[in-house]
């Protein structure tokens, strides 16, 4: 009775088409503290290990919060599960998951591959391990397996040699199938996270992959290879990087553990999972979307995709213990899926702390990336130098880079590749004395890698501009094109800016205005609008008329007269980078034009003194007629030359 009072509100909602919570607690600590603010991770914290908040009281429930600069009092967040979901059946929970995966079949995306790394260093990865729920707790960018398709499945079991689900199956999970980075010339990663729903408990999940290099393009059929709980250590220094972050959250992350779908202590459970494909799906590298609709269109209700096979214990043989099917919709693509749907990942300690003889006959180094695996996983607060108990003595190269890395992402406030550039420098654990040393190193080496950057930005969108100029006006005179090349780039708002380069010579003037923005802080400056102007000197102010408008203002200097002369648009690729034969054209044309107006000119010049002898001549017949004198040499007030 208790449990559907419990649930009752859930169902209610669901059944009044209201979207349903599936995870709705207020953010909770370790220590039973009270947030006064969100939970989020931290450098200064576990080095990004875990999230955390900042509590309102040092004493908490459980004992008395962390204390540290700049944090002040903080404790490490907890996602424990949320009962009025979890106590319905897992039929419910199915159907409530499908109707939002099946709400909108938009794909997410996979991030720029410049905040791939940072974001993967600034993010935590024990909530993978430790949140009990089907989706992710809070907001999230998902940086690894960022797109993929999901399907309903059923578990049928063919043993009962382990116990829980691997005896009794499951008519009620998920699969997710991604690739782990962007597919493109190099190759894809496929993998899966596999999810089975259970009645008035939380889900059981493990995720799986044939391995973290992928398969080339021409392997492109996404189930050619099996799928494993235990994979092998990449050799792409890139991939080592991301272990080494895993390292915060288990000393064996090359593994996940199965114990759970074996309820624990309370059934027996295989040391590995093998997932053998029984389909074939064609996963074109260069169109992702094409290899998402394949899977759409391949895989049908009920057929089987993998036969699942285990390794009793370390070594041992592979014998059949089930198959997987699809279950009554086929897989879809889901932005629900790609961004909140959540696979939790199993420790291989919990496994280890059942089994301990497993840890005597694996080869730790190997099998796990490092030495002195345990039963028990690192804890947050270790989290600065869990990942290099065992890369000092193996990789120091990726030892030192995640070290200074972790600092100079919260330090500089994230700002791309050129912090990250500063951020590389030799410290091969953190803590203590050296964790004082990076941290000034760091931030100074990062900053003037950002200018640096930021300077030949600027360089080079002067030299395109001034190409430009040399182009379209060849007239100009040289010392405005050194304006320009000496005048300096002002940023009036993000990713935009405005070069002003003006000279003045003997009554004239010219001027040069030009607009330009940027997509993001690590793009090249785009020219928006470029206007080149002439002035003369056509009046002289009196000084006491007029307030100074500056220290430096001269009241007696002639104000000029600015004339526009050229605009042009900017566009890129058109306005600094012509085809050779269009630019050749536009010479041409402009050459004509400019001749044209030359032409122009001087015969507006002569119609005008035509025009001021008529009245001269005029005035001196009227003067004759009424017997007056001539008047006196009238002087000449052409207007200036424009």
């Amino acid at each position: 009775m208790k449990r559907a009072v419990a649930t009752l509100p859930v169902l209610a909602s669901w059944a009044l088409g209201q979207d349903t919570p599936i995870y709705e607690y207020a953010p909770a600590t370790v220590l039973g503290c009270e947030c006064v603010s969100e939970c989020k991770e931290s450098a200064f914290a576990g080095c990004f290990a875990a999230p955390i908040c900042k509590v309102k009281d040092k004493k908490c429930a459980k004992g008395s919060a962390s204390w540290g600069i700049p944090l002040g009092s903080y404790d490490y967040c907890s996602f424990p599960a949320y009962k009025p979901y979890e106590e319905l059946t897992g039929e419910q929970k199915q159907k409530l998951l499908w109707h939002r995966i099946s709400q909108n079949t938009t794909s997410g995306q996979y991030p720029a591959a410049l905040s791939l790394l940072t974001g993967i260093m600034s993010e935590s990865v024990q909530v993978s391990f430790e949140s009990q729920s089907d989706i992710f707790p809070g907001s999230r960018i998902k940086y690894i397996h960022s797109v993929g398709a999901v399907a309903p499945i059923k578990w049928e079991s063919l043993t009962s040699k382990y116990g829980g689900l691997f005896a009794s199956g499951s008519e009620h999970g998920f699969v997710r199938f991604s690739s782990a980075a962007e597919p493109g010339s190099s190759g894809f990663t496929p993998g899966i996270g596999l999810k089975l729903l259970r009645d008035g408990r939380t889900s059981s999940n493990f995720v799986a992959m044939p391995g973290l290099d992928g398969q080339p393009c021409e392997e492109s059929n996404f189930f050619s290879r099996d799928f494993t709980t235990h994979i092998k250590a990449s050799t792409s220094f890139a991939l080592k990087l991301v272990a080494a972050k895993f390292w915060q959250a288990s000393y064996c992350p090359l593994m996940v553990g199965t114990s759970d779908f074996a309820d624990g202590q309370k059934g027996k459970f295989p040391f590995e999972l093998v997932l053998r494909p029984a389909v074939k799906v064609e996963c074109p590298c260069q169109d992702y979307a094409q290899c998402l609709k394949n899977l759409e269109s391949d895989l049908k209700p009920g057929q089987v995709v993998f036969e699942v096979y285990a390794l009793e214990k370390p070594g041992a043989t592979e014998e059949l213990i089930g198959k997987i099917r699809i279950g009554e919709h086929g897989p879809t693509t889901t932005t629900f899926g790609d961004e909140q749907l959540f696979f939790k990942h199993q420790y291989m300690e919990d496994d280890f702390k059942l089994q301990p003889d497993w840890l005597d006959a694996i080869d730790s180094k190997e099998d796990c990336g490092m030495k002195g695996v345990t039963t028990t996983p690192p804890k947050a607060e270790r989290g600065c130098k869990s990942p290099f108990n065992g890369m000092l003595e193996t990789d120091q190269e990726v030892a030192a880079l995640v070290s200074v890395l972790v600092v100079a992402i919260e330090a500089t406030g994230n700002r791309g590749f050129p912090c990250q550039v500063g951020a590389v420098v030799s410290a091969y654990e953190i803590g203590g004395w050296r964790l004082i040393a990076a941290v000034p190193s760091t931030i100074g080496l990062g900053w003037w890698a950002s200018n640096f950057n930021e300077s030949r930005f600027e360089e080079n969108f002067k030299k395109g501009v001034v190409a430009q100029l040399s182009s379209e006006q060849p007239d100009l005179p040289e010392d405005l094109v050194a304006a320009v090349q000496s005048s300096a780039l002002r940023n009036y708002e993000t990713n935009r800016c405005r070069l002003d380069a003006e000279t003045r010579s003997d009554g004239e003037g010219w001027r040069i205005e030009i607009m330009a923005d940027r997509s993001s802080f690590m793009s090249s400056w785009k020219a928006t609008s470029i206007k080149v102007m002439k002035g003369r000197a056509t009046w002289t102010a009196p000084g006491a008329a007029l307030h100074p408008q500056t220290r430096s203002w001269d009241p007696t200097a002639p104000p000029m007269r600015w004339t526009l002369l050229w605009q042009g648009s900017g566009l890129p690729g058109i306005l600094f980078f012509p085809a050779p034969a269009l630019q050749v054209g536009i010479m041409a044309l402009n050459k004509e034009l400019r001749e044209q107006n030359k032409l122009l000119r001087a015969e507006l010049v002569n119609l005008k003194v035509e025009q001021e002898s008529l009245r001269m001549e005029e005035s001196f017949l009227r003067s004759q007629l009424h017997g007056l004198e001539p008047p006196p040499e009238v002087t000449s007030s052409l207007p200036d030359e424009q």
